[in-house]
């Protein structure tokens, strides 16, 4: 429990927020695995998680599930279908060049499979 207490809070991008989530998940699962039920630590630990993520996740975690700080489980789900979404949402958009990167062709791809 301390140890999720400890963990600290990721910047608001999709890489270090699933980082976040699998920490949480991990150390979660270790206390399941010790015996530990979520219900004895579920209402201590949903707030402080809660503070730690970027600002903007838990507007859309109570959009998705109004009733989400009732259960860390509940929470563990929502979480991950959000983070879920981000991941879909990035792979989708392209990725933006940075302005010193310039694509220039090269005939190399007209070369390949010649024969001499």
């Amino acid at each position: 429990m301390e140890s999720l207490s400890k963990i600290d809070a990721p910047p608001a991008d999709t890489k270090n927020l699933r980082t976040f989530y699998d920490t949480c998940e991990a150390n979660i699962r270790g206390l399941e695995a010790l015996g530990v039920k979520t219900e004895t630590y579920g209402s201590l630990l949903i707030p402080i998680l809660l503070k730690k993520i970027p600002e903007e996740i838990p507007y859309s975690i109570f959009r998705a599930d109004p009733s989400v700080d009732s259960s860390l489980d509940r929470l563990r789900i929502t979480m991950r279908q959000e983070i879920e979404t981000r991941e879909k949402g990035h792979m989708s958009s392209p990725k933006p060049t940075t302005e010193d990167e310039v694509l220039v062709p090269t005939a190399g791809a007209l070369l390949t499979g010649t024969q001499q």
